[in-house]
Formats: C-alpha cells, structure tokens, sequence
C-alpha cells in the first residue's frame, strides 16, 4: 500500500484539528489556535498536547490574544511534517520543526529525524562542537594550512597583557597565533582607532568601552585561548590614509594566516553581538498506544535562500571569508563552520560535501568551498571563469564607502594572481582582456554612479550594481555555452586587437584604487542610432523615439519598469533593430542623451555564431576616444531570424579597421 493511501487512511480517523500531525500528502491542515488549546486541555489528542506545548515554549507571544492560527503541512520536497504558527495583527508567522534524535523512535511517522542542538551559541556544548570542528580541521585536512604560529599583523589586540581590558599593541614581526574578526560597522559607529587617540589604546582599551560585538569577540578569543584579536576599525588606523593604503595591501595575508576568523554573521552592526540564544523544548509524553515518546521542537534554521545573514551581504566581507582558513559564523539560531574542506552547523543541515551548489539552495553557505575547489584547476580559461564568478558575487554586495570597490577586492586579485601571468587592470586582466571585457548588466537602473570617478568606462568598477558574465556558473545551463565547460576556449573568433592597456595606481597596492585608466584597441567600429525603446526620449541623431517591433515581443516578458535600449544601424530598415544591455540608464543619466552620438564594437563571436559586440559614445571624433555604454549579444534577441543575423553581419563587412581609445 502507497504511504499517500495510508495518510489518507489515517487521517479519516485522526484528530480534526490536528490530523495526528500527519496531513494527506501536499495538503494543508488549517486550525485556530484555540481549538488546538481546547483539544489539548481535554486530554484525548496527545499531537494537540504537543502542539500546543511547543508554541507556548518556542512561540510565546502567538498566545496573546485571539487571533493566532496554525498550519500543520509536509515541508516543501520532503515528507515530514512542520507547523506554521501565523499571528499578530500583520499576520506574522513562525515555523516549526520538529523532530526526533536519532537514538529514539517516533510514534509519529511525519517527524523527522534531527540533530538537537543547544540554543545557546555561547554554551559550553556549543563550544564543545567548535573545538571539535577545528581539530578536525587542523589535524586532517590538507588544504587547510598546518596551525602554527604566524607572523602577526602590524597592530594587534593582546587580550591577555591588560586583562580584562585590552591593549592595542605593535606586533614587529612576532609570530604568534592570532584571530580575525569579520563583522557589519552599522550606522552607529563604535569605537574606532585615530590618530588622536591611537597613543591612549596602546595604553590600554577598558572593556567596557567595547561595543558588544567586539566585547563577546574578545571573550570567545579568549576562550579558546588565543592571545590576539585582529579587528579593522582598531588595529588601523581610520583617519591616517597612509596607515589605512598600507594595511589594506595586506588584506589578503592577514586573514589567510589567521588561526580562526569569528563572523557576526546575524548582525547589521556592531550593537548587535555574537552570541544568541533559540528558543526550544523537549516535550516528552506517552502516546495513545502506551510508547513512551520524546520530541524536540524549535524554530526552523534555515539553510537555503530563506536564511538571511546580514553581514554576508557586504562588500569586504566577501573576501575575508574566502581568504580565511577557518571561520565560525555566529547566526541568530546556531554557529556554522566552513573552512577549505568542510562545511558543518550544529544541527547537520548543510549539505556541505555537495560540490554542485547551484542545485541544493544552500548556495550562500557553500561559497568558500566552491571557491576552494575552483581554485584546484590553474587551467587558464578555468582560472578565468573562476574570477567572473567572483566578479558576479562581487557585485551584487553593499560597501559604504563606493570607493573601496577595488580595495575591498584587492585580496582576492592577489590571491588570483598567483595562478596567472597577466597583470590587474581595474578589475579585469591583461591576459583575458577580451574575455574579461564581455560582462553587463541584466537591469540597467540598477546601476549608479559613484560620487567620483573610480574606474574606466570598459570596466565593471566604473559603476556600483550587479554584472553578470556569459561563461559563469550561473550561465553554464545555457544550450550555446554546455558544451564548452571543459574546453579550454568558448570564443571561437576574436575580432579586436589590444594594442595598449594601463592603469594608474593611487598607491603602492598593485590592485587598489586607480586614477587613470585607458585601453587602445584596433577593431571594427559601426555608427548606429540609439534610442531609448520605451519612448523616453528621442533617439540619437535620430527621429526613433518607438518601440519597435522586432524587439516588443521580447520586452512584452519582461520588467514593464525596467529601461530598454535597441540600436539601429544606419542605412537599414528602421525596423530592424536590435535589444542591448545598456551598462545604466542612458536618458535618465545624461540629459544630453538624444544628440549623443554612438558606434558599435564588434569584439568577438562564438562557435554558434553568437556575436559580442560593445555600443560606445563618441567623447572626442577627432581622436576617436570613447566610452563604453553597453553591451550587445545575439542572444538578448532572442526572436532574431536569420535575415536579421545577417543584416548584423553585413553592417561590418562595410567598415574599415581603425584604432580606438576607450576611457
């Protein structure tokens, strides 16, 4: 008999409130709380007692009032039963899991088997498992270096000289295990080292004048028995931008040589801590059989993109923790553990042996390991999608000073340098420019400008928002591209020749901040008009100010919010126009949009025939110097003919090679 006639066999006769936690198969039990708490009081449904003593422990203010409902249903793709609790005026919701260890056996058959863990992320049990993980680490891993002691940063904080207050002290060259800390600033700023009072904290930083994070940072180091605590915001120095160009070049040696890095993962600030506690409760009873059962609820811990982690959403957090040997996250629920061959959590829930992490949801708590083993191939096409899979992830996180785009990369630039021989060009490299040239934009007002200039036009600095490349990851699906995983090109023609590249560096940090840039180029460049597709404005040098048709039906599946730019080519029909991805949105940006005058690049083509071009902005004819404006791909036009792919083709045939400035 199927388990789906069962539970339907069941639940004829179990509870109606309740359906004896085991619903028919992706349906939903929907019931007042109250009835729940009457059913429970009358003693006759042991699943309604169970209910009703795990909210009122882990979810105790669903019981305010009368307004508060539950859901019993399966969890999503799995067979075992979880409880929505929704209450409140706003309809606030709570979901709850329950399970069972592994050593005891349920009466109830929807429950699943789990991992109980301590809810309380500075208990000794916890710590026990922290302990555990890094032995683990440190004993039987080979890619994770051997733990001894290193050089230590310039400045440090030696927890143990001044006790219980701190000292901010310099280290010359001693070596010595040390920690990192990996945490938000948040608006209100805590304390932070100057140059006014950077005499005082040699002297000595009182404990109490620590904001929380920092303050339980310094007790969890000193558990573990580690003498130094490495913070930025203290052991640089915030207004001396000698001191902060100098500490920022280390970067990527500061945290690799760390003994562990302690992440306030669940915190927007530095108010809000490491440590946490979770509500849970094992309620324990005797079924209606007679066995004698033991079941422990808690809120759900999320594993997937439901789990939202304030800190991993900023920009130089990004590379502290790739950089990192080890680090612990400090989560609102539970501490996680990742380092270059394991991921673990208190409760078991992340599959973190999965090496294909764009199938499992579990995307964000598999980044370092996917970074790790990318980094095991030094093949350079494969190096090379590695950087645009950064580059991607990059882009995508928040950095409160837009300058630092290419500081707070800088680690990570270093530590790629190492597999290959060309050099760092704003964010791109010499030696897979062209490669390096083809990303953009799916959404082009999400792009915005910086205050100041802060990279070339041709590089995905120039601008704050997200990019994507077509040989990442996330592409690879792409019928055109499955093919070429593991060749070792996916351009089959190339139709630019670089004849020129450089970049002029603010400091002595070979990937930080620039304050130059340009890139010379011999190709084939085509004038065409440009227009904005929704009919904001006029279009370039031109009467197009309409939608056309080639391009609404495949606008007519997309954004109606988002801005749409097409191109023409002068001399065609002006019906035949083609959809590109604008690097930002031109009319809102430029005033100036509709007299602008525009080319396109033909840069390469792959082994579909898939064209990669570049749309441009004249700056100055007489010595052709341009900017970049977008990106054009066959494959943004999605219901192209042939005739059209050959009216694109043809426009080239016509122009004659030139060379270029790109600024």
């Amino acid at each position: 008999m199927s388990l789906a006639h069962n539970d339907q066999i069941i639940s004829l006769s179990a509870c109606a409130y309740c359906a004896d936690l085991n619903p028919v198969e992706d349906g939903v039990v929907k019931t007042p709380l109250q009835a729940i708490w009457a059913s429970a009081a009358s003693g006759k449904c042991e699943s309604c007692i169970v209910i009703r003593d795990a909210i009122i422990e882990c979810v105790p203010e669903a019981t305010i009032g009368n307004k508060a409902s539950i859901e019993i249903r399966r969890a999503i793709l799995r067979q075992f039963v979880e409880i929505v609790v929704r209450f409140g005026e706003t309809g606030r919701s709570t979901i709850l899991d329950l399970f069972v260890t592994n050593d005891i056996h349920s009466p109830w058959r929807s429950v699943r088997t789990g991992v109980e863990t301590s809810g309380n992320t500075i208990s000794l049990q916890s710590f026990r498992n922290v302990e555990t993980w890094i032995s683990n680490c440190v004993e039987t891993h080979t890619a994770c270096r051997l733990d001894e002691a290193s050089i230590l940063p310039s400045k440090v904080l030696d927890l143990v000289s001044n006790a219980p207050d701190v000292v901010l002290c310099e280290t010359r060259n001693k070596e010595a295990r040390y920690c990192c800390l990996s945490h938000c600033w948040g608006e209100a700023r805590s304390i932070t080292t100057t140059t006014s009072n950077l005499g005082a904290f040699k002297m000595g930083i009182p404990f109490r004048a620590l904001s929380r994070t920092f303050q339980e940072a310094v007790i969890f180091t000193r558990k573990l028995g580690v003498q130094y605590l490495w913070i930025d915001s203290l052991c640089i120095v915030q207004d001396d931008e000698e001191d902060w160009q100098t500490e920022s070049t280390k970067m990527a040696s500061i945290y690799a040589r760390s003994h562990l890095t302690l992440a306030a993962t669940g915190s927007n600030s530095d108010l809000g801590g490491l440590f946490s506690k979770q509500a849970k409760v094992t309620l324990k009873g005797v079924y209606r059989d007679g066995e004698i059962y033991e079941i422990h609820a808690r809120p759900v811990i999320y594993h997937n993109e439901e789990a939202d982690f304030p800190l991993l959403k900023r920009g130089w957090v990004f590379q502290e923790r790739l950089l990192a040997p080890r680090v612990l996250h400090f989560g609102p629920q539970e501490m996680w553990f990742e380092c270059m061959e394991k991921v673990d959590c208190e409760c078991s829930g992340i599959f973190g042996d999965s090496w294909e992490r764009y199938s499992t949801g579990q995307e964000k708590f598999l980044s370092k390991l996917t970074h790790q083993r990318a980094l095991a191939d030094s093949a350079l096409p494969k190096v090379s999608r590695r950087w645009h899979a950064i580059v991607e992830e990059f882009t995508e996180l928040g950095l409160t000073k837009t300058r630092d785009k290419l500081p707070a990369l800088s680690g990570m630039a270093q530590q790629i340098q190492t597999l290959r021989v060309g050099h760092y060009l704003a964010g791109l490299w010499s030696d897979t420019l062209v490669d390096d040239l083809l990303w953009y934009r799916l959404d082009p007002s999400t792009a915005t400008h910086p205050e100041k200039w802060r990279g070339p036009s041709w590089s995905w600095i120039a601008l704050d928002g997200p990019v994507k490349f077509f040989d990442s990851p996330h592409f690879l699906e792409s019928s055109s591209l499955i093919r070429n995983v593991g060749s070792t090109q996916i351009l089959k023609g190339v139709f630019v020749d670089i004849l020129d590249s450089s970049t002029r560096l603010l400091s002595a940090n070979t990937f930080g901040e620039i304050t130059a840039a340009h890139l010379r180029l011999h190709g084939y460049i085509v004038p065409v008009e440009v227009f904005d597709a929704k009919g904001r404005s006029n279009s370039s040098k031109s009467s197009l100010g309409r939608t056309r048709s080639f391009g609404r039906r495949l606008r007519q599946t997309t954004s109606g919010t988002k801005p749409s730019y097409e191109f023409r080519f002068q001399g065609q029909d002006e019906l035949t126009t083609y959809i590109f991805s604008a690097d930002y949105d031109l009319c809102a940006h430029d005033k100036d949009f509709g007299e602008r005058t525009y080319f396109i690049l033909s840069v390469a083509e792959d082994e579909n025939s898939d064209d990669y071009a570049l749309v441009l902005k004249c700056i100055q004819s007489a010595m052709n110097i341009f900017e970049r404006v977008g990106f054009y791909n066959t494959k943004f036009n999605r219901y192209r003919t042939p005739e059209h792919l050959h009216l694109f083709n043809e426009a080239f045939k016509k122009s004659t090679p030139c060379e270029i400035t790109l600024v």
